[in-house]
């Protein structure tokens, strides 16, 4: 059973209650009836700033929140692709450290045009060791008649068999690669020329050539030039680390090219 202060205290709370009613009644219908005249009163309404600035606060808030969010899984992500590249760049320098053909392979072929020449080097060749089958790395002396091996070879490219009337009039194997011309008359002279990848790299005089073109031997990008009855056909071997010339008067675009064709290097 309640006890008498607890009924005292329910009995004073419904008798508020019962005498609040109407009070209640009365200021809801005062406040609806406000409500209506402020949503009929243009004057009463809220500012079109006002409301975009609030709508700002609340988009510039919200981003916040996101952005933060966003960095915190970039970061990490970052962190994870940052490792992984940094992997990978100390792997491939080690391998091109330890592997000079490894090193040979990452060299372009460049090509620069003048209104007079066009130079052909080997880009990055400055850091490239010499090639082991070269004049520096073999120790064997230089000078006349030493270019071509005994198997024939020319700095380890082999050669083709050219017409009998074809003698060597100048053989040569210097500090930068091997030198041979082949003359069968006067108005036939044949040379062939590996040179090592070097900073001059090769020149060919384009100065009013009737034809200059790009080509492809052997898969490596080159250059074929006609002037003046004087043929010149040059490519990089980006994986050997040399540019092979084959420069020829009193022969035919399909010679030099077939020349080209048998020049493959295999030793």
């Amino acid at each position: 059973m309640k006890s008498h202060e607890k009924l005292l205290e329910e009995y004073e709370d419904a008798l508020f209650s019962l005498l609040m009613e109407p009070v209640a009644e009365q200021e809801g219908a005062a406040a609806l009836e406000e409500n209506e005249q402020l949503k009929n009163n243009p004057s009463a309404a809220v500012p079109e700033e006002m409301t975009r600035a609030g709508l700002r606060t609340i988009r510039r808030e919200f981003s916040k929140r996101r952005g933060k969010r966003v960095l915190e899984i970039a970061g990490r992500a970052f962190g994870h692709v940052a490792v992984f590249l940094l992997f990978s760049t100390l792997c491939f320098a080690t391998v091109c450290a330890a592997m000079p053909e490894v090193r040979v392979r990452t060299l372009n072929l460049i090509i620069e045009m003048s209104e007079v020449a066009t130079n052909l080097t080997l880009g990055g060749s400055s850091e490239i060791n010499a090639p082991q089958n070269s004049p520096q790395s073999t120790g064997v002396q230089t000078g006349p008649g030493s270019a071509l091996a005994e198997d024939g070879t020319l700095g380890g490219y082999q050669m083709p068999e050219l017409p009998e009337e074809y003698e060597i009039l100048i053989e040569e194997r210097s500090s930068r690669g091997f030198y041979v011309r082949y003359s069968a008359g006067e108005d036939s002279v044949l040379t062939f020329r590996v040179d090592r990848a070097g900073p001059s790299g090769v020149n060919i005089d384009t100065e009013d050539a009737q034809l200059i073109e790009n080509v492809t031997i052997h898969g490596y990008d080159g250059i074929y030039v006609e002037k003046d009855n004087v043929l010149h056909l040059v490519w990089g071997d980006t994986d050997q680390g040399y540019l092979i010339n084959i420069l020829a008067t009193g022969i035919t675009r399909d010679d030099i090219f077939s020349y080209a064709e048998i020049m493959k290097f295999i030793k």
